[in-house]
């Protein structure tokens, strides 16, 4: 992870094939005119380049000690050329930078800044980057918290995806379903179950409630097949179920039963469409009583 400091702007050095080979004078002079005002609000990113002669010979940027034959210690730019120029009309003598070992931990860097500045940066893309920054550079939990400013069961939940869930990791990537669907779909631990709750999400649409209830229907159809007790009853309690009389879906009687007829919808959509019997007013909230239509 990269150190910020404060480094003086005579231990800095410019790039020595700056990325933007034409400048704009006005829009410098007006970069240096918010510098004044605001200050530098985005650091350089620097690796050490060591000056190892009178001649000013550099050393390469190497992790860890620098060479024996240091003479002094300079600061290569490698991204924010543009602001230092600005930085030196503005008339700084400190400049914020972020110190990298080696070039190549720069570049990463800068990606990394480029990345945070994306708005669009999917779950998945996320979970890459977090894993990457763990497994290959050594990144600990508090500095990736620190870094990105998110909780622990933030990334936590992104790293999941990417190392537990690849077959949602995919669709997450192809922006084919949304974050809240995913995370209801890495409810079950089933692959072929999961297969059929993404394609019910991607083809037809499926909420994230909906997914939720098809988890609920997996797990209940696991306690069956494994003769386990119901959550809510004692280890060797016997489960009576008594026959509940139908209700009639319009207006909530269960008188009648011989004019009842079959309603054929999915049972993972029967709180949907209660609920939207309720919200448009055509059944009233269940409190007890009957109520017909008006």
């Amino acid at each position: 992870m990269p150190e910020t400091r404060m480094i003086p702007r005579a231990q800095l050095l410019e790039p020595p094939l700056p990325i933007r080979m034409g400048i704009d004078e006005q829009a410098l002079g007006d970069l240096a005119d918010s510098i004044k005002r605001h200050g530098l609000l985005h650091p350089l990113i620097v690796v050490p380049a060591h000056v190892t002669s009178a001649n000013g010979e550099l050393a390469p940027s190497v992790a860890g000690a620098p060479p024996a034959e240091v003479l002094q210690l300079r600061w290569e730019i490698v991204d924010g050329h543009r602001r230092y120029l600005a930085s030196l009309i503005a008339g700084l003598d400190e400049l914020e930078c972020k110190v990298y070992d080696t070039l190549d931990d720069a570049k990463f860097g800068v990606m990394l800044d480029a990345n945070m500045m994306r708005q669009d940066l999917s779950p998945a893309e996320e979970g890459v980057q977090f894993l990457e920054l763990a497994e290959s550079r050594g990144w600990s939990m508090p500095q990736l918290m620190r870094y990105f400013g998110r909780s622990e069961a933030y990334i936590n939940e992104r790293v999941t995806l990417v190392k537990n869930f690849p077959d949602v990791f995919r669709v997450v990537a192809e922006r084919g379903i949304n974050w809240t669907q995913a995370k209801a779909v890495m409810r079950c631990p089933d692959k072929n179950w999961r297969a059929y709750m993404l394609d019910q999400a991607v083809t037809h649409g499926a909420s994230s409630r909906t997914i939720v209830n098809l988890v609920d229907q997996w797990k209940t159809l696991q306690l069956a097949k494994d003769s386990q007790p119901a959550v809510h009853t004692t280890e060797h309690a016997v489960i009576i179920q008594q026959a509940e009389r139908p209700k009639c879906t319009w207006c909530l009687r269960n008188d009648d039963q011989a004019n009842f007829i079959s309603l054929p919808v999915h049972s993972y959509h029967v709180r949907d469409l209660q609920d939207f019997l309720k919200r448009t007013g055509i059944t009233p909230e269940d409190s007890g009583e009957t109520h017909g239509p008006k």
